[in-house]
């Protein structure tokens, strides 16, 4: 297999003492997945708000609702915070991790058909899953996840996969993957008329693993780098993040016509040790999270850095998306930032109770996993 780079580099991997992190014990017998579709209990936790987004800096063309909230749930007295969220059409998929060193998580099915009136479907809790990422197959017959397992009372990456019948997943876990490594941070599919694979990232002494969907017991690919932070893939591009120290981060660039051959650029922006660090890919340009350094927008075509946006006063930029001709950027604790994509201007700022883990838009609709506080807001373009 073919391997190029760009340019010159030497991967200097930060070692670690350990493949798994101390957590806090569990003191009650271990329950993987448990299932609640209690119609009565789930809507408790949704709060139909139909009130107008006040932004801040904001330009006269920016028009939005919040239409509804939903509370986190409490696991072992800790309230869980919402990290990552996957939507296709009707049904939006929602999973929560939390905050700090113990380990437990959720995944919320919520139908979103009627944005006024959105209803939870279904909630997966464990208190031994600690959930960062989710994605849906693109025949929506399974969910995928990702993120950290208490193992004997050790944090431990791991992904798996759940059945998913009339958009419903299955608590059964049909596969799952351990790694050596703290945190799985990522989990997208990728499809293509030769192959269909899964990339999973893990930082702290992790790196990727790709495997092949149709068959998950076998691997396609991996390498191993620590802080590998986030892969996502577009139509011709896959692109992994890899932070290497303070001042420098690696982009490995994928070209997915050519199975695993990449490219590794350089950029002199570090990783978040707590930030998600989310990609989002459009055609030929790469939008990269880059925490405390903002947003950067890379032309994957070119190998270049295109455009760099930064807001004023703190935050930290978790994910972002775009949508048209605007971009969404989840960004910590200045909460939900919408620029205008041809010139990168900021058209708001939306700063509310809470931080800003994760964005999904959909023909208006935007999807907010807040990290504290509420635990997610549906917002509507009017």
């Amino acid at each position: 297999m073919k391997r190029f780079t760009i340019f010159a580099l030497s991967l200097s991997i930060l070692t670690i003492s350990c493949s798994k992190h101390d957590v806090y014990p569990i003191d009650k017998e271990e329950n993987s997945l448990l299932v609640n579709n209690n119609k009565i209990d789930l809507q408790s936790r949704i709060e139909y708000l139909n009130q107008a987004v006040e932004f801040t800096k904001s330009a006269n063309t920016l028009s939005y609702t919040l239409v509804a909230s939903i509370k986190s749930k409490t696991i072992n007295n800790q309230s869980l915070s919402a990290s990552a969220v996957f939507n296709k059409d009707a049904y939006t998929y929602v999973c929560f991790h939390t905050r700090g060193e113990s380990i437990a998580g959720e995944v919320l099915t919520i139908d979103v058909s009627s944005p006024d009136s959105v209803k939870i479907l279904q909630s997966i809790s464990s208190d031994i899953y600690d959930f960062n990422d989710i994605c849906l197959s693109r025949d929506q017959s399974k969910l995928w996840l990702c993120g950290d397992e208490n193992i004997e009372n050790m944090g431990q990456a791991f992904a798996i996969e759940l059945a998913v019948d009339n958009n419903i997943p299955n608590e059964n876990i049909s596969w799952k993957k351990n790694f050596d490594a703290y945190s799985g941070n990522s989990i997208n599919p990728t499809y293509s008329d030769t192959e269909n694979n899964l990339w999973i990232s893990s930082g702290s002494n992790g790196g990727l693993n790709v495997f092949n969907i149709d068959n998950l017991a076998e691997e396609s690919f991996s390498f191993k780098a620590d802080n590998t932070k986030h892969f996502t893939a577009g139509r011709d591009y896959g692109l992994a993040l890899i932070g290497i120290n303070d001042q420098l981060s690696i982009l490995r660039v994928f070209d997915l016509k050519t199975s695993f051959e990449y490219t590794d650029y350089e950029i002199p922006y570090d990783v978040s040790n707590l930030g998600k660090n989310g990609i989002h890919i459009e055609r030929k340009v790469a939008y990269l999270a880059m925490g405390d350094d903002g947003l950067i927008v890379f032309d994957l075509a070119l190998g270049k850095i295109k455009s760099i946006f930064k807001i004023a006063g703190g935050g930290t930029a978790n994910s972002v998306f775009t949508e048209k001709e605007s971009v969404y950027i989840a960004y910590g604790s200045a909460g939900l930032i919408i620029l205008n994509k041809p010139n990168m201007e900021l058209l708001g700022q939306w700063k509310y109770e809470g931080s800003c883990n994760d964005v999904y838009v959909n023909h208006g609709t935007v999807y907010v996993a807040n990290g504290s506080g509420e635990g997610f807001y549906i917002l509507k373009e009017n």
